[in-house]
């Protein structure tokens, strides 16, 4: 993705690489675990498996809030960014006026 031209366009530039840097550590971090744990625990003869972490509702508990937490980190900013690509109105022409339609008043936007 290219460096944009104007100042939204570089603010979505910047929460792109922030949002690829985190996927990127993320990966680095299952990746190494991943293979570390291929090579530190393949099998062997005679080998027997370990017990003492066969359910722990602590682990579970981690492993699950954990990914919650980073989607919400990186939901929030780009939530942000989202609203201020759609909101089309500048800032000379966020007056609102009341229309009536036949159920109750909706507030129209009057853009120029």
């Amino acid at each position: 993705m290219t460096k944009g031209v104007t100042e939204l366009s570089e603010k979505i530039y910047d929460l792109h690489m922030l949002i690829f840097e985190v996927c990127l550590v993320i990966a680095a971090i299952v990746f190494g675990a991943m293979i570390y744990a291929l090579v530190r625990f393949r099998k062997s003869k005679g080998a027997v498996a370990d017990t003492s972490h066969v359910h722990s509702t602590a682990y579970e508990i981690a492993w699950t809030l954990l990914p919650v937490a980073i989607l919400i980190a990186m939901a929030v900013p780009a939530a942000r960014a989202l609203v201020v690509i759609e909101d089309t109105r500048t800032p000379s022409s966020r007056s609102r006026s009341r229309a009536t339609s036949g159920s109750g008043s909706t507030t129209i936007s009057t853009a120029a």
